[in-house]
């Protein structure tokens, strides 16, 4: 029984994987246990308190070499998001290169968000033990991810503190998955958003 349960559950999330892949966006915004709406222009209206994004990814397998994680980063300048051209190599780009990610804390979870021009939040499930997103479902070598956001670090300026204390009323934010592991930022693998607080 419990065969045929997980074998229908991976074929449905599937399905539902290749509908995300195939929309606009395959992130979910969630501020008070409420789905956000996302606009045409993929712009989010959100309050300056806490607030979450669910995903669907692969699972990051360090045995295996295979380590797939959903990068993030958040701009000031909308202009920073033009510099990320399909095409470029992920060591060219200043905000995603290899190192440019922030530290796991100890207790395991990220919850800020890291703005800045050379900097981004690495986000990854490998096992129970070996995470920094919370797992809303387990899919054998796929899964469901959400990331709570409490507080921010703005690594341009050096400050830190509570979403509540944000100066920025506009953010911008790109997630990247990397879903074929060549180091390449190619079609369809990159998101982009545009975070308007009030």
């Amino acid at each position: 029984m419990n065969f045929i349960k997980n074998t229908l559950l991976v074929l449905l999330f599937n399905a539902c994987y290749l509908s995300f892949a195939q929309s606009k966006s395959t992130i979910k915004f969630y501020q008070n246990e409420k789905l956000l709406p996302i606009s045409k222009n993929n712009e989010i209206s959100l309050k300056k308190q806490a607030f979450s994004l669910t995903y669907f990814y692969k699972k990051y397998m360090e045995e295996s070499k295979a380590l797939y994680a959903l990068q993030v980063s958040f701009f000031k300048n909308k202009e920073d998001l033009a510099l990320l051209k399909i095409g470029t190599p992920i060591n060219e780009l200043s905000n995603f290169y290899k190192g440019s990610g922030m530290a796991s804390p100890t207790d395991g979870f990220y919850d800020l968000m890291a703005i800045g021009s050379k900097v981004h939040n690495y986000l990854y499930y490998a096992t129970d033990k070996d995470h920094n997103v919370e797992l809303i479902q387990n899919l054998r070598n796929d899964f469901e991810g959400r990331w709570v956001i409490t507080d921010y670090i703005d690594t341009d300026n050096n400050t830190e503190g509570k979403l509540s204390k944000l100066k920025e009323k506009v953010l911008y934010m790109a997630a990247f998955r990397d879903g074929n592991l060549n180091g390449i930022l190619d079609e369809g693998e990159l998101e982009t958003y545009t975070l308007k607080f009030f």
